[in-house]
């Protein structure tokens, strides 16, 4: 999963209410959390703290480990990437995007402001859910997106993330899942408080 947004857009709360909704949210089995950052901030302090969440042990590191460290640790294990694109590996990105989330039997979340920097060609292309906040600088990057995935509804992709994104800490979740159908390709408010709305097209 790759989470894209502007700084502020909300895009580390988003994070911290799939992480306290884990099990909902998920079929895979998730027995460790690895939360690796760039900047510290207080979600990540208050998880070093409490050490877990709900029954799930966390462990914060600082930067982007090694790629043996992340394979030792790789089974059942979910690997958050929060804001460490600069200086990033791009050899370790494509690793964990590749090998790592499909042969070390892994979940990643990788936070982004710029989801179509060239790092990120490899992750972007094997990722089964994009979740897109407000971005008003990158309406190029959404509407680039929006011709690679939706070559011939455009319209219909750039309307449905107009609408989700509308208000503060709005997201568009794109599901490339192979196992999803076609008409919920497209949400918006996957959490409990409030109605989950599906873009169809018209």
């Amino acid at each position: 999963m790759i989470v894209s947004g502007s700084t502020g857009s909300g895009k580390s709360e988003w994070v911290k209410k799939f992480l306290n909704n884990l099990k909902e949210m998920t079929s895979e089995t998730i027995t460790t959390i690895l939360y690796c950052y760039g900047e510290l901030n207080s979600n990540i302090l208050q998880m070093q703290r409490k050490g877990s969440v709900g029954d799930i042990g966390v462990t914060v590191h600082s930067g982007m480990p090694s790629e043996d460290f992340i394979k030792r640790q790789a089974n059942g294990m979910l690997l958050v990437l929060d804001d460490l694109m600069v200086g990033v590996d791009q050899t370790i990105l494509e690793t964990i995007f590749t090998r790592g989330s499909h042969n070390w039997k892994m979940s990643v979340i990788l936070l982004t402001q710029h989801l179509f920097c060239k790092e990120l060609r490899i992750p972007r292309n094997n990722s089964h859910y994009l979740v897109l906040m407000r971005n008003p600088a990158g309406s190029l990057q959404i509407k680039n997106l929006a011709t690679q995935l939706f070559p011939s509804r455009s319209k219909y992709f750039l309307e449905s993330y107009a609408d989700a994104t509308k208000e503060m800490y709005g997201y568009l979740i794109v599901d490339l899942h192979p196992s999803t159908p076609e008409k919920l390709r497209l949400r918006t408010h996957i959490y409990n408080e409030k109605e989950t709305i599906v873009y169809v097209p018209k």
